[in-house]
């Protein structure tokens, strides 16, 4: 009875706080569509968002006790099908992790979530790349982080979604142009290091160490280049450009753990 009570005069305050005038602060994220109020509040004890949407004629309509932090509520018509998505994006916290964007639809006097793309470490934008009309939603894979050196020389290759029939899916074969310019720019970064050299990674009790070394840094710029290029089907490409600019001991090696730890083949 203690917690129903509890939840019953959350949600009361949740309207009163709709229904009167108030200062957005940090722990509150608001949004109106048409006769719509999305409202998240932050629970600064439980850590964990509160989540409430209402009609201004139905009441509320749809509600979540303790989830994820929310950071954001927006809306955007990402089929180009006049029906507005509404896109709800939250943060576990920590230093560096964890962001996920769940996409929602409200039909008639409801809600439900339809898919989600989980960030990691990365943010996003949503843009129209082709200028078809239908918006691509583009962030990037933290796949890398942590594993070739630190997290502040790891590279992340970039992730381009399309949504269709309510879903997304990986569109990143759709715009080589994209692709190919980050990974051109990801090889003129490359090319610091290549132009003044840098020590290959030491073989220590059996295995080479690369970790925090330029040796790392090098292994972290490459792997997101891979992976680009993996993305539009041009993975012979990719590694003919390894073979060609990383002439380590540890070459051989590095290509198995691309091909078998990150599937890059």
């Amino acid at each position: 009875m203690k917690l129903k009570y509890t939840a019953g005069l959350f949600f009361f305050l949740l309207i009163l706080l709709q229904t009167t005038a108030q200062v957005d602060d940090e722990n509150q994220v608001r949004f109106d569509l048409d006769n719509l109020s999305f409202l998240a509040v932050y629970d600064t004890v439980n850590f964990c968002s509160n989540f409430i949407i209402t009609s201004k004629s139905k009441g509320i309509i749809y509600k979540e006790e303790c989830i994820e932090r929310i950071t954001s509520i927006t809306a955007e018509d990402l089929d180009s099908n006049g029906r507005k998505e509404i896109l709800i994006e939250t943060y576990s916290g920590g230093a560096h992790c964890c962001s996920s964007l769940y996409i929602g639809r409200i039909k008639g006097n409801s809600f439900k979530y339809i898919d989600t793309i989980y960030w990691g470490n990365c943010g996003f934008e949503i843009k129209d790349l082709n200028n078809d009309g239908r918006k691509e939603i583009i962030g990037c894979s933290d796949m890398f982080a942590y594993y070739f050196t630190n997290f502040a020389d790891s590279r992340f290759p970039i992730v381009i979604y399309s949504f269709s029939n309510n879903r997304v899916h990986i569109a990143n074969d759709e715009f080589d142009a994209v692709i190919n310019k980050e990974i051109k720019e990801i090889k003129a970064e490359l090319q610091d290091y290549l132009k003044k050299g840098f020590d290959c990674a030491k073989k220590e009790n059996g295995k080479y160490e690369a970790f925090n070394t330029d040796a790392g840094s090098v292994q972290a710029l490459l792997a997101a280049i891979v992976a680009n290029y993996h993305s539009i089907r041009e993975t012979d490409e990719a590694y003919d450009y390894v073979k060609k600019v990383y002439n380590c001991p540890d070459r051989a090696n590095f290509i198995k753990v691309l091909k078998t730890e990150f599937k890059l083949k």
